[in-house]
């Protein structure tokens, strides 16, 4: 699992984005998300060498804001966490709720950051997880439309400043 934090903006630059940002509540200046990785070809072999097609999964998603963990030895031992969103990108296995690429990962976490920056917040997106947990999939992702958060930003930044510029001129 990978555990997005979202940090929306405290320094406010205008009277606009002061008015609307008194209107929200205190506790919607920080986002948490969580996604889901598919398994990768290291897990799959090793789960094939002990006589398995998949590794044993040990999270469910049950609906958008919930993962359940599950103890791989006893079943009936879970435990549920509630995020703001829950991000199921794992290919193998099906869910409770819809698959989520890298496109919709970037709509969901990125845009919302890039149009805040654009309204005169400041903001942050933390990545954290263990070792081969999805960070650098998730914030940097491939080539074309695999890329993740960081490059999306990034051309939505600059679409946004040539946009304004074309306006102004």
């Amino acid at each position: 699992l990978t555990v997005f934090i979202f940090s929306f903006p405290y320094l406010l630059r205008s009277e606009k984005a002061h008015t609307s940002m008194s209107k929200k509540g205190v506790n919607d200046n920080v986002k948490v998300m969580v996604r889901v990785r598919p398994f990768n070809n290291k897990e799959i072999n090793e789960a094939k060498g002990l006589g398995r097609e998949l590794p044993i999964c040990t999270v469910q998603c049950p609906n958008e804001t919930t993962i359940v963990c599950i103890n791989a030895e006893d079943e009936s031992d879970t435990h549920s966490f509630g995020f703001d969103w829950v991000l199921w990108s794992m290919t193998q296995i099906q869910a409770g709720v819809p698959f989520v690429d890298q496109p919709e990962v970037y709509e969901k976490v990125g845009l919302p950051m890039l149009e805040a920056s654009f309204e005169g917040y400041n903001g942050c997106i933390f990545a954290y997880g263990q070792t081969s947990s999805g960070k650098t999939h998730s914030m940097m992702g491939y080539a074309d439309a695999g890329r993740g958060i960081t490059p999306r930003l990034c051309e939505g930044i600059f679409e946004r400043i040539e946009a304004h510029v074309l306006c102004v001129d």
